[in-house]
């Protein structure tokens, strides 16, 4: 299956543009700006994104954004997508129709879909839109990696467990934070003090 490749290529929460990491350091990530070639350092508290973990849902499960951007690279021919600020709603929508026909209507919101086209252009205008072909190994990786994702879920046909397990995915790999204090606290035991006032009254 072909693919887009994005190995390397990140976006950095709150800040514009994609970046291509360049090397680890000990503070953080030396990153340059694919579009002006500046180099910068992201520290390690900046909380990164790597396009090539990010999927999008469709209506048999999720595809991984790679494949989304050749959907795209494919249907406009190379050429720029609409902007992704100035084009209407209906605008992106009929091209997101086009090119990911099989896309999740209710959990694609028409800012994931502008995002999508952001970054498109980004790309194209960096000429990094480079198709290459997947691999059978990595087919079989991004579905162990997906497994390993959704924890504790049992295959149902019952539409509306697939919607709720959808939602709760969307919510964890938007955040990719997981909240471990979730436990209550637990009640304090009360058997000491009961024996005491058995005690006393004696």
């Amino acid at each position: 299956m072909k693919k887009i490749n994005l190995d390397k290529i990140i976006a950095i929460s709150g800040t514009p543009g994609l970046y291509k990491v360049i090397s680890q350091g000990t503070k953080g990530v030396i990153v340059e700006n694919i579009i002006d070639k500046k180099r910068t350092i992201v520290l390690n508290n900046n909380k990164i994104y790597s396009l090539d973990s990010i999927r999008i849902f469709v209506q048999d499960g999720e595809k991984p954004i790679e494949q989304a951007m050749y959907n795209l690279f494919e249907t406009l021919d190379g050429k720029p997508a609409p902007h992704h600020k100035s084009s209407s709603d209906e605008e992106i929508k009929q091209l997101f129709e086009k090119a990911i026909s099989d896309y999740d209507r209710e959990n694609v919101s028409i800012n994931n879909m502008r995002k999508l086209i952001q970054w498109y252009n980004t790309l194209q205008q960096a000429n990094l839109l480079e198709v290459v072909e997947e691999t059978p190994s990595e087919e079989k990786g991004a579905i162990e990696n997906s497994n390993k994702q959704e924890v504790s879920e049992t295959p149902s046909t019952n539409s509306k467990e697939k919607k709720e397990a959808k939602t709760k995915a969307k919510k964890t790999s938007s955040s990719k934070e997981i909240n471990e204090n979730t436990e209550e606290p637990a009640a304090p035991k009360k058997r000491g003090r009961k024996k005491k006032s058995e005690s006393e009254n004696e």
